[in-house]
């Protein structure tokens, strides 16, 4: 059971956040954030009255369709919206093509485009890497989890 500083904790932080969401645009009323939330309209009046905590779900329909950090909604923690991702794996190699072709094309020269090819290029390199360091991360806990599952 949640205790009641946890509840007050989220309660703030819902409010602050659905104040933001409107200020910004982003939402433009209560029914704007019910949406974003899936949820009905009475929904977000009692989390806005403190009658009701953000659940699991609704802060995971946040975190998706507005961009909110999760892990600040529950804990406080971190910044109120994530990150976006500058890039991926595949919109890295789309942006390379890009310059590439703003390069041969003469539209691009000089050391910024020197420096905007290394750039995407090691960003490719970073998130490959990071891919296989997951994938082997995973692959292991597999081969735990069915070892533990050949022990019991």
């Amino acid at each position: 059971m949640a205790t009641a500083t946890f509840k007050t904790g989220v309660t703030e932080r819902f409010i602050l956040l659905a104040e933001t969401l409107m200020r910004s645009g982003t939402a433009k009323n209560y029914t704007s954030i019910a949406k974003l939330m899936d949820q009905p309209l009475q929904v977000v009046s009692k989390l806005m009255n403190g009658d009701r905590i953000v659940t699991l779900e609704q802060a995971s329909a946040l975190s998706k369709n507005a961009k909110v950090n999760a892990d600040w909604l529950l804990t406080g923690v971190g910044e109120m919206f994530r990150k976006q991702e500058i890039a991926t794996v595949e919109s890295a190699d789309d942006i390379l093509l890009e310059i590439s072709r703003a390069v041969s094309n003469f539209e691009l020269q000089g050391p910024l485009a020197e420096k905007l090819v290394v750039a995407f290029t090691d960003l490719k390199k970073e998130n490959g890497a990071l891919k296989d360091e997951v994938s082997s991360l995973k692959e292991k806990i597999i081969r735990m989890l069915e070892a533990i599952a050949e022990n019991t």
